[in-house]
């Protein structure tokens, strides 16, 4: 597996803000993967690759953003910088470093937070990746390992990157990787992957439609200038259904039938309705 196929990655190099270019090392010397966190709250406006740019370059006056992989809380890996540059994240260490920094806060004392499972899974797979690509690659260590960083609570203390690594969360980590319905806060959303659907999904041969936000809708729903009803499981309706007193004709398809679609028995009105 070479890093552009590992589950969810995003190759942002050619894109992400740059202020300058970091030094260029080579990557013979680069024998540790440094493990950081965000400190930054999850979903907290600004807990991107770009935000992080944004604050390297303009506070810190630095080139660029500072890390070579972010791992967004789904798992998403980004990647921000070649490997073969001395980027500024590790003080002493980062000639001979990669640096990856998860998204959140895992400091105790803070936002209380951990790395979900997505978060999980995508370092294991991307910390193994880097042992294959980088022949003298050694060790793996967390920001506070690092000579000169040992007052810094990162990657935090809620969570042990160790064991991650290791392997020892991954079992766990896709047990807890939510996948079909749940409902949340008296709404229903459809995962797959731990990732909220949105549009039409079809489950169990019944297709029903998610808003943008991910909520499974009930009753009349406009789509592409059609209307279509969903019964109040959310599956969609076909057929003849009842709603409020008035009969209406759908198709197979779901939508709702012009008048050369139904049956001659009954007849539709210009609001879809049926009559005899």
């Amino acid at each position: 597996m070479a890093l552009k196929d590992l589950p969810k990655y995003r190759d942002i190099r050619k894109s992400i803000r740059k202020n300058g270019e970091f030094p260029i090392v080579g990557t013979a010397v680069k024998d540790t993967h440094v493990i950081h966190h965000s400190m930054t709250k999850q979903g907290l406006q600004g807990s991107t690759p770009e935000g992080f740019a944004n604050t390297h370059i303009d506070k810190n006056g630095w080139p660029g953003i500072a890390y070579a992989f972010v791992i967004m809380p789904d798992g998403t890996i980004y990647h921000c910088n070649n490997l073969d540059l001395r980027t500024f994240h590790a003080g002493d260490t980062n000639t001979r470093s990669i640096g990856t920094c998860l998204v959140g806060d895992f400091r105790k004392d803070g936002a209380a937070e951990k790395p979900t499972a997505e978060q999980i899974e995508a370092l294991y797979l991307l910390n193994k990746e880097l042992y294959k690509l980088l022949p003298n690659m050694k060790r793996t260590i967390g920001h506070q390992e690092c000579p000169g960083y040992s007052w810094k609570n990162c990657p935090g203390d809620t969570w042990n990157y160790k064991d991650v690594i290791a392997g020892k969360g991954m079992a766990a980590a896709k047990q807890t990787v939510l996948e079909g319905w749940k409902k949340e806060n008296s709404k229903w959303y459809f995962y797959e992957a731990g990732k909220k659907q949105t549009g039409w999904i079809k489950d169990k041969s019944r297709w029903y439609y998610l808003d943008s936000a991910g909520v499974m809708k009930t009753g009349w729903i406009k789509y592409k200038e059609k209307w279509y009803y969903l019964n109040t499981d959310g599956s969609m309706a076909t057929g003849v259904i009842q709603d409020k007193g008035k009969l209406y004709y759908l198709n197979q398809n779901g939508s709702m039938a012009a008048d050369s679609k139904v049956n001659v028995i009954l007849k539709a009105g210009k609001d879809g309705a049926l009559t005899p």
